[in-house]
């Protein structure tokens, strides 16, 4: 049976939650503040933590900071657990790295069935090997993956009002050739070089501002967004991070060279679109297992362009939106109209081709500390 840690400084609850949880099947592993939690994740290696926010020495919310900057805690899920029922605790749980939160008092339904969607997922990854990369916080580290990105299970009354607009830069991204790669190799080596191309494009995305919102197959869906609110900074946070996932994916290809001498594999690459416009982050799903996503047009222009770049023959493309307001940055291609599948009104788009001169120096530095 998975093994859970149970970290809160409530001793009833403790006590209370350990009864239940034991009875059911589940291991239980607890710690009374976000430090002693921390040691406990690190020795324990625990399949689901279960944590509170106002907690001594260490909250909830330093503690989710620490799991996800560390390598060997940072994909275990986390399910948040507090009486602080307003938005502000929820951006902070999202930020921070949280796939769940459940308010106190706990419902016993609603936390069984939290757990067991956390769990089931967990066991998924584990089939295929791949495992959830984090999306970055304010300050620190990252936001759970959301690799599918950020299941977020609140009470309905939470969700209900975590339902708005705002303006975004949305990155999609793929593997290029990527049918033909899992043709080649075995379906365990497949899932290794997918995790590992995750946590490279993870530290990409969560280093340039970048929040991961799904991950589909081997696709990511990607937002970034400014605390100020300006599209200036998140269209070229967007673009940034594309162009160093580029790189990044150019590494990644010598890696596998290196590692498949003899497969005459196809060239790893990565193909990317961008878009800046408004989207509605929303729940989406039944009853506790809703998830936190973006949809939108925004979204589907994104994705368009990035399946148009293959026909462009480049590897990374923004529409006029993005490119407009983030110039002076980088350098671009020709500007093109062009009609995307399933879209009526055409769209102003244009390649990316790399920084602006005085931004290549600063760039490379940041390829060669992630290699």
């Amino acid at each position: 049976m998975a093994k859970i840690l149970l970290v809160d400084d409530d001793e009833v609850l403790v006590v209370m939650l350990k009864t239940l949880l034991q009875t059911i099947g589940y291991e239980v592993v607890t710690a009374a503040d976000g430090l002693q939690g921390l040691h406990a994740a690190l020795q324990h290696a625990p399949d689901l933590i279960l944590l509170d926010v106002r907690m001594p020495v260490l909250d909830g919310f330093g503690m989710l900071a620490a799991l996800r900057a560390n390598a060997g805690t940072r994909t275990i899920p986390c399910v948040v657990l507090t009486a602080l029922d307003d938005r502000e605790c929820l951006d902070n749980a999202l930020r921070h790295g949280a796939d769940g939160m459940l308010l106190k008092p706990v419902r016993t339904e609603a936390l069984l069935q939290a757990i067991a969607a956390r769990l089931e997922v967990l066991s998924a990854r584990k089939h295929v090997g791949i495992k959830a990369v984090p999306s970055k916080s304010a300050g620190v580290a990252a936001t759970s993956d959301a690799e599918e990105l950020k299941a977020v299970l609140i009470e309905s009354s939470v969700r209900a009002r975590f339902k708005e607009s705002r303006e975004v830069s949305v990155l999609f991204s793929d593997i290029r050739d990527f049918s033909r790669l899992s043709e080649m190799l075995p379906s365990s080596d497949v899932a290794e070089v997918l995790q590992r191309y995750y946590e490279h494009a993870g530290k990409v995305m969560r280093d340039h501002g970048g929040m991961l919102v799904r991950i589909i197959g081997d696709a990511l869906l990607v937002a970034f967004e400014s605390p100020r609110n300006l599209s200036s900074e998140h269209a070229g946070q967007a673009i940034r991070a594309g162009l160093l996932l580029q790189a990044t994916a150019g590494e990644y290809a010598r890696e596998l060279d290196r590692r498949y001498p003899k497969r005459d594999l196809p060239p790893f690459a990565v193909g990317a679109g961008i878009h800046t416009g408004e989207v509605m982050v929303c729940s989406m799903g039944p009853g506790q297992t809703s998830e936190m996503t973006i949809i939108g047009d925004t979204v589907n222009v994104a994705a368009r362009l990035e399946a148009r770049s293959k026909e462009h023959g480049c590897t990374l493309i923004a529409s006029a939106a993005t490119a407009n307001v983030a110039s002076g940055r980088f350098m671009f291609g020709d500007r093109e109209h062009v009609r995307l599948k399933g879209r009526l009104a055409p769209i102003e788009a244009v390649a990316i081709l790399g920084f602006a001169p005085r931004q290549r120096m600063e760039a490379s530095k940041f390829v060669a500390m992630s290699a």
